[in-house]
């Protein structure tokens, strides 16, 4: 079995992210790596993680596109609680990929000096009485 090369597998599983196709589906592809590999390379690497999760954002859109077209299909009243399933999964997994835009909650970066210094005086403290 001949090891695959990331450079030349990694624009293709990018593209088919970004058309909303899952990483294990991709991944079952005898030809491509295998999801742990993927995971592992995302592990070492810090910008192909970015790029992977770049690509998967992209892939909600597309999801989202398929939602709406979805929406405008007539379909059998046997049918309306499967597509309500489908609807209510992409809209679940729109708000976790695509929180920024779709979120169901504000989030705030807050970064600040959270350093605590605790110290004791050596002056004498006047009792109260």
């Amino acid at each position: 079995m001949s090891k695959i090369n990331l450079k030349e597998k990694l624009p293709l599983i990018l593209e088919k992210l970004q058309q909303g196709i899952p990483l294990s589906k991709i991944c079952s592809d005898k030809t491509y790596p295998a999801v742990t590999t993927v995971y592992s390379w995302m592990k070492d690497d810090t910008d192909l993680h970015q790029d992977i999760m770049s690509a998967r954002q992209l892939g909600a859109w597309t999801y989202l596109d398929e939602m709406l077209e979805l929406l405008q299909t007539d379909i059998e009243p046997q049918k309306v609680q499967w597509a309500r399933e489908k609807l209510h999964h992409g809209r679940w997994l729109s708000s976790k990929l695509l929180a920024g835009t779709f979120g169901d909650k504000i989030q705030a970066d807050v970064k600040s000096d959270s350093k605590l210094t605790i110290a004791w005086s050596t002056e004498a403290v006047p009792e109260i009485k």
